[in-house]
């Protein structure tokens, strides 16, 4: 899904991009209701095997239009790699590294996971001690916490992986709130076009 909003945004020029997003998201919403009920129907009368039968030539097919069709798209300029940033947004797995145990590579994953953990079974636990002296409200902190951290090391890299530019409210608010509201909206809005 990212990759499909990042290629739309530099194949289509702006004054097109909001149609563009548009059309993406109808189908991206066609595709969510209709999807499980005709993988449902497939799986009954023709058992789960069959899914290959339609998915493989779909994707090759989709693989060569896009060859033949979208316009060969290359950065103005080299980009860095912010791995530190990326351990602090993924919690330091990467498929190909050994998960870290280190503070700084808990940061968004488990910061998330904290505050969630903490709003979700807050009231189960009285809002008191969940595990030994570790409460409700410690949790919530350390939340807050870590995702502070990634947002001050965000801000301080030279590419940040949630450019700050890009919204009034800051990237990072932004991401947390529409990533949290996604899936819970049938019907999503296009993207706005942020000048340059």
């Amino acid at each position: 899904m990212p990759q499909a909003l990042v290629l739309i945004s530099a194949v289509f020029p702006a004054h097109r991009r909001g149609a563009a997003f548009g059309i993406f998201t109808a189908v991206a919403d066609v595709a969510a209701v209709s999807g499980p009920t005709l993988g449902g129907l497939l799986d009954t009368e023709a058992g789960w095997q069959s899914v290959f039968h339609l998915n493989v030539p779909v994707g090759l097919a989709g693989q060569l239009l896009a060859a033949r069709h979208l316009p060969r798209v290359r950065p103005a300029r080299a980009h860095r790699f912010d791995a530190v940033g990326v351990a602090l947004a993924t919690g330091g797995r990467t498929p190909s590294a050994r998960p870290r145990r280190d503070p700084v590579s808990l940061s968004l994953t488990y910061g998330l996971l904290a505050i969630v953990y903490g709003l979700v079974e807050g009231q189960r636990y009285a809002w008191g001690r969940v595990l030994g002296p570790v409460g409700v409200p410690h949790i919530l902190v350390a939340g807050v916490a870590l995702l502070a951290l990634f947002v001050w090391w965000d801000r301080r890299a030279a590419e940040p992986l949630l450019p700050s530019h890009r919204s009034p409210a800051g990237s990072p608010i932004g991401w947390v709130a529409g990533s949290s509201s996604w899936p819970a909206s049938p019907c999503r809005p296009a993207p706005r076009s942020v000048p340059r």
